[in-house]
């Protein structure tokens, strides 16, 4: 299983970012390789549409699932759109672990789910 996240670094030993389509970089993880790919988040410095062009960056990525703590109804559109699964982590855990959580079926589905921010 590929599993996206949005991390605050380009480790999986610290957090996942709070933020989504302003996180600084997204870590793609195979879960059959074991292995991870980190990117730049180009679309956090967007002046609107972050979380769309971020969800669509991760969408051609092509992961089955991802781990976010909210996200604005756009970028889950696009996601949902892909038929690509949301989780929310664990406060308590870091990004490894919380993909540790998700492969084990510990992890809810994402509910925070905000009407976006808009800068006018």
């Amino acid at each position: 299983m590929k599993i996206g996240l949005a991390t605050v670094e380009k480790d999986l030993e610290k957090q996942i970012n709070q933020t989504f389509g302003r996180a600084p970089y997204f870590a793609i993880y195979d879960s059959k390789t074991k292995k991870v790919e980190f990117f730049d988040n180009d679309a956090r410095n967007a002046a609107g549409g972050a979380g769309i062009k971020a969800a669509q960056f991760l969408v051609d990525q092509k992961p089955e699932a991802v781990i976010a703590y909210r996200m604005g109804e756009n970028s889950v559109r696009v996601l949902v759109g892909a038929k690509i699964k949301l989780f929310t982590p664990s406060d308590d855990k870091n990004a490894i672990d919380n993909i540790e959580l998700l492969l084990a079926d510990k992890l809810e589905s994402l509910v925070d789910i905000h009407s976006g921010y808009h800068h006018g």
